[in-house]
């Protein structure tokens, strides 16, 4: 399980760490997105509108206990993928999509300077 974990962070990372020159700045975005992101996305997720519930696919730092949680069979219902209704597959695919994005971004970071 510490893949969809390693997949969700390090993507977060590569993308952050290609768009940001300076560290400081870099680890202060990364902090930023895990912790206030999570919040933000289950706040907008609960408000009353359409489309509302998409919000928490935003809550970046929930997938991958989500799916650890569908793997060994524990339900806690205290993610907000979950608590939207999405299935662990969704998450899966949301781990994977993060993956691939930090890595298009690592790519094409390092692919100019060479």
């Amino acid at each position: 399980m510490a893949l969809g974990f390693l997949a969700v962070h390090g993507g977060l990372l590569a993308i952050l760490s290609s768009l940001i020159d300076l560290t400081g700045f870099a680890a202060a975005a990364y902090l930023a997105i895990l912790t206030a992101g999570n919040g933000i996305a289950g706040v907008i997720a609960d408000a009353d509108f359409p489309g509302s519930r998409f919000v928490a696919l935003l809550a970046l730092d929930d997938h991958a206990r989500f799916v650890q949680d569908w793997v060994f069979d524990v339900s806690l219902g205290l993610y907000r993928p979950e608590k939207a209704g999405f299935d662990p597959w969704v998450s899966v695919v949301a781990i994977a999509l993060v993956a691939l994005i930090g890595a298009w971004f690592a790519y094409w970071r390092y692919r100019k300077q060479a």
